[in-house]
């Protein structure tokens, strides 16, 4: 396998982005932990109401 750079290529790099602004996601309300499947499902189902 033959490394090749883009100097030997005859090709300049430039990055021509800039970062303008940074920022933190949005915060997300906790979560919560089911002790079954079967809990699971229920809370799909009629909180939820993903599934049917």
């Amino acid at each position: 396998l033959d490394t090749i750079t883009p100097e030997s290529l005859g090709v300049e790099v430039v990055f021509s982005q800039t970062i303008t602004e940074v920022t933190p996601p949005a915060q997300r309300k906790a979560g919560i932990k089911v002790e079954s499947v079967s809990e699971l499902l229920d809370k799909l189902r009629n909180e939820a109401k993903v599934i049917s």
